[in-house]
């Protein structure tokens, strides 16, 4: 049994909340939206989550895209914090995710703002990586302040685009 809600803002419709049983039609959201099968797909989730579904949800999505894997951290609001973003930064240049590549926030509150905040800033790390590497004359003071600009830039345009929809 399928149920839609849209959230509307002031009148307007922003994005749909699909409510499913299971995965089985995540795959057709994911081809109806034009989500490339060449990316990559990280599902981020918590410890409460992860035990009972992440791989539910794993198994449902890895034959539709190249590379899926999951990133687990503790359950909680103290995991809200930069420690468990660099751990997801890590595992994402581990697995040489780009820009162009998916994050799933799979849980509530405290995996959805880690999920948002880590793909709002993920592009400015890559970037911040890249200039370290094609130009050793940058003094560290030089760098930050470059990758600070752009996180800011990238966290404005980010964190005010709404995802498409939510399941």
């Amino acid at each position: 049994m399928s149920k839609s809600i849209t959230v509307s803002y002031e009148g307007k419709p922003c994005y749909d909340i699909l409510l499913e049983q299971n995965f089985l039609k995540l795959t057709p959201k994911l081809k109806e939206l034009n989500i490339s099968p060449k990316r990559k797909v990280c599902i981020v989730t918590d410890s409460n989550l992860a035990v009972l579904h992440a791989d539910a949800l794993a198994e449902c999505i890895k034959p539709y895209f190249d590379s899926c894997i999951t990133f687990c951290f503790p359950a909680g609001e103290q995991s809200k914090n930069l420690d468990t973003v660099q751990n997801l930064y890590q595992e994402l240049i581990n697995h040489h995710f780009d820009r162009k590549d998916l994050l799933i926030a799979f849980g509530g509150g405290v995996v959805g703002d880690l999920t948002g905040f880590t793909a709002a800033t993920c592009a400015a790390l890559i970037l911040f990586r890249s200039q370290r590497r094609c130009s050793h004359r940058l003094t560290a003071a030089s760098a930050v302040k470059r990758a600070w600009t752009f996180y800011t830039i990238k966290i404005w345009s980010a964190l005010f685009t709404s995802p498409s929809w939510y399941i």
